[in-house]
Formats: structure tokens, sequence, C-alpha cells
């Protein structure tokens, strides 16, 4: 599997949507890189299910880091890297067994593919947290030095 190719494929969906959707050229472009670098994460996992996992997590805290450097909010950055994750085979696939009246494949790959999602929302969810807590004593460490001094 050609790994450059693949990264280079995902940057440039990613920048072609960010575009498409009138977003500034850099910030699709970060976005783009972003992406590429969470899809090789999954790539790199022995599981999908863990791929999912842990690509989410990395595409989320580089999201994170982006944010904080260009002061504009991380959706901007996560909602351009998380095109090349979302499990879209398998929603077609669930689609077309249930237009095929196989019901049971359907919800087969139904449940893959919700299992999935889930496991992407959760890596999304978890990590805004702890960056929300980590930034928060690092606020509440500052204020006290700040009262400190001034006393």
């Amino acid at each position: 599997m050609n790994f450059i190719y693949i990264f280079l494929v995902c940057i440039l969906v990613s920048f072609f949507i960010g575009i498409s959707m009138h977003a500034k050229p850099w910030v699709s472009f970060l976005g783009g890189l972003v992406g590429g670098v969470g899809y090789l994460v999954y790539l790199i996992c022995p599981s999908p299910r863990a791929g999912y996992l842990l690509s989410a997590l990395v595409l989320t805290l580089l999201s994170e880091i982006l944010a904080r450097l260009c002061k504009m909010p991380s959706n901007n950055f996560l909602v351009l890297g998380i095109y090349p994750l979302v499990p879209g085979t398998a929603l077609y696939q669930t689609m077309a067994y249930a237009v095929q009246g196989d019901y049971l494949k359907a919800l087969e790959k139904g449940g893959e593919a919700l299992v999935c999602i889930v496991l992407m929302t959760v890596s999304i969810a978890l990590v805004p947290t702890v960056f929300r807590i980590v930034l928060g004593e690092r606020k509440k460490r500052s204020r006290r030095r700040l009262q400190m001094n001034e006393d």
C-alpha cells in the first residue's frame, strides 16, 4: 500500500471539501493535513475498531492544537479532517442489503458501521474535555500567581 499516495489523496479530498464549504484555503489545507494524518493512523492500526478510535483521537488532538495555534474553533479543522474516516462503505452496503431484502446482512453491516461511528464519537468528545480540564487548571494556577504577586 502506498501511504504517500493515500495521504495526498486524503489531503486533496478534505481540501476541496473545505473549498466547497467556503472555508479559507489555508484552513482547508490544514484540515486536509489533519485528515491525512488521521487516515494514516487508521491504516497503521491492526484492527478497524482500534483504527477508528485511535485515528479519531489523533484527529481531534491535532484539531485542538491547530485551533489554539490559529485562534480558531477546532471544528473548522475537525469537520474537514473527519471526511476520510467516515465509514461510507459500510453504510452503503447496509442500504444495499436492506433494499435487496437481505435484512440479516443489513443489520450486520449497520451494526458494524454504528460501532465505528460510536468509537469516533467517543474519541471526539474525550479530547476537548481533557483539553478544557488541563487548560482550566493552568488558568487557575496563573490566577493564583497573579493574586500572590498583587499581595
